[in-house]
């Protein structure tokens, strides 16, 4: 007979976190959302939205949020829990890093420590767009084109390096821009249990932009932090509608039940 090997299953879960604010003067709630895998392609998420203060970015509800979620990955994965999270943060500045070690990286560690699950070990990495870095190409003197999809840019460059010197940093090129010069992402790895290599985080990062299901077609952005986005937009639209932070928490749990798997209503 032909023998088989058992490998040990180690489920992993993807997570991503954005805050949306009010418009520069408003009073308006910020509007957090948290999106997180529940199947073993990366492909089907469910979500936690919640309001809390004016323009606050670090996530209140980051704990019940975090419970939410686990539970409905248990649900779905015949009991078993993931032994690797990696979280994918969204909207969060340089000056923003030590606040989400303090006060989320904990808040991820007590609602898996609250589920008995304390072999769960964790990543945080952190997205952003909004700096002022350009990677063109040099097709002849003085002309320059878009680099294309797949492009990373790290540490290797040694003392020409672009790369922070004090975090684990690259920037990655991966969608093709339509109009205009192609804006890298800028991707910085906070914390690391799962012991994830530089080019493992840059090749799992590069294959979650082309998991977006709005588009035929790679985007500039990690698959879960561009969901969070789009789930925080939503929760404004239904606070904008009249919704309360009841409402939201009630919408929430109600597509986070095993029946609704088929539907993520956020994008």
């Amino acid at each position: 007979g032909v023998q088989t090997c058992a490998l040990p299953i180690r489920l992993c879960m993807l997570i991503g976190i954005d805050v949306s604010h009010a418009a520069p003067g408003s009073d308006q709630p910020s509007v957090a959302a948290v999106v997180g895998t529940v199947d073993r392609q990366a492909t089907q998420y469910v979500t936690h939205l919640s309001s809390q203060g004016c323009r606050v970015e670090i996530v209140s509800a980051l704990e019940e949020a975090m419970t939410q979620l686990f539970t409905a990955f248990r649900q779905r994965n015949n009991g078993m829990m993931p032994e690797h999270v990696v979280v994918y943060r969204d909207g969060v500045g340089d000056g923003q890093f030590d606040e989400v070690l303090d006060r989320e990286l904990p808040c991820i560690q007590n609602a898996l420590a609250a589920m008995g699950q304390l072999t769960t070990k964790i990543s945080i990495v952190v997205c952003q767009k909004r700096h002022k870095t350009r990677l063109v190409y040099e097709e002849s003197p003085n002309h320059y084109i878009n680099i294309c999809p797949g492009v990373c840019v790290d540490s290797s460059g040694g003392e020409q390096s672009i790369a922070s010197a004090n975090y684990i940093e690259f920037y990655l090129n991966s969608h093709i821009a339509i109009q205009g010069t192609a804006k890298s992402c800028k991707y910085s790895l906070l914390y690391d249990e799962i012991v994830l290599t530089l080019s493992e985080l840059e090749l799992m990062t590069c294959w979650l932009c082309y998991l977006y299901s709005r588009c035929n077609r790679s985007v500039s952005l990690a698959t879960p932090a561009y969901y969070a986005h789009w789930a925080s937009k939503r929760a404004r639209n239904l606070l904008s509608g009249g919704a309360g932070d009841s409402e939201l928490t009630n919408i929430s749990r109600t597509w986070c039940l095993p029946n609704r798997h088929a539907t993520m209503f956020f994008i």
